[in-house]
């Protein structure tokens, strides 16, 4: 029972995080990117479809559900940032760096961390 109430509450408490960068966008809309960085918004996204894909593996359906929320989300800020910047191509490739840097180091983490056991 506390173990799903735990969960329950983090779930809530991790999509109103999420919601954080609702106000951000509002800011984008009216006044264009400026100085706003994508960094944050891809490194969420990311983040996010990494926990995702931890959740489905380990079948978590709490951490599944609300990891695909901020996933959709986060895309969604990614969309609208771009729709608002003034060099869409710039954007674009800056987030295709950080989105393949961060998936990189996720994977070669993965592949360090989990060594087939030795067979002797």
């Amino acid at each position: 029972m506390l173990q799903f109430l735990v969960s329950k509450v983090a779930m809530m408490l991790t999509l109103g995080m999420f919601s954080t960068g609702i106000h951000t966008v509002q800011k984008i809309r009216k006044k264009g990117t400026g100085d706003t960085p994508i960094l944050p918004f891809v490194a969420f996204a990311t983040s996010c479809f990494l926990w995702l894909n931890y959740g489905i593996m380990t079948n978590d359906a709490t951490l599944a559900f609300t990891n695909f929320i901020g996933t959709m989300l986060n895309c969604s800020y990614i969309l609208l940032y771009y729709w608002y910047a003034p060099k869409q191509e710039y954007c674009l490739q800056n987030s295709r760096t950080v989105s393949g840097t961060f998936s990189g180091n996720t994977f070669i983490q993965y592949l360090v961390s989990h060594k087939p056991p030795r067979s002797y």
